[in-house]
């Protein structure tokens, strides 16, 4: 009798088992559903258009007359560039010392006017003037002196401002030499307009 019982309850713990164990999905479905319910998140990928540069002293001229001169680079291995920019802005920088941030391009075929490299000007910024380094941002005058912001947000004093800058308070400006002694300054005057002679 004891035997029969044991028997019996042997039949049916091999039983509940196999149920179990047929219900249950193998290891890789266990996987696979987890993969579908939390897929992973592909990483955004962040692109940056390359930039180019150039770096030289500013002229405007060339062929044809004085209202097609074309602005220009000259590089320390006198190579020229032409720069595709407001001819207002640079034409108060002619002999300066300038880099330029764009995009370089080869100048159309056949041009007239057109002959040498191309760069269309995103930004720029005087580095040099009469071969001394030059300092290129924002004139910030207060009661507790003179400042020049420059383009990553630092703001250098002037300890002795040029009279070139006396009324450049809030404009963009250059300044050429130690800001303690400076040698010569300038302002870039958004409102300056060129003039041909013609």
């Amino acid at each position: 009798m004891v035997k029969s019982l044991m028997i019996g309850i042997a039949i049916v713990v091999a039983a509940v088992s196999g149920a179990r164990a047929r219900a249950r999905p193998p290891e890789s479905s266990l996987q696979s559903a987890s993969d579908t319910q939390h897929p992973a998140r592909p990483q955004a990928r962040r692109t940056r258009t390359p930039v180019d540069s150039v770096r030289g002293t500013i002229g405007i001229g060339g062929a044809g007359t004085c209202a097609t001169a074309q602005v220009y680079l000259t590089t320390a291995a006198h190579k020229t560039v032409t720069v595709d920019g407001s001819r207002d802005i640079f034409s108060q920088l002619i002999g300066k010392d300038v880099v330029v941030f764009g995009k370089r391009r080869n100048p159309p075929p056949g041009h007239p006017y057109l002959s040498h490299p191309i760069i269309k000007v995103d930004s720029f910024l005087v580095r040099a003037h009469d071969a001394k380094p030059a300092r290129d941002g924002i004139l910030r005058r207060r009661p507790t002196g003179d400042m020049l912001q420059v383009r990553n947000g630092r703001r250098l004093p002037i300890a002795n401002l040029p009279g070139a800058l006396a009324k450049a308070d809030g404009m963009r400006v250059w300044i050429a030499g130690p800001l303690g002694s400076p040698a010569s300054a300038g302002v870039i005057d958004p409102k300056h307009r060129y003039f041909c002679a013609e």
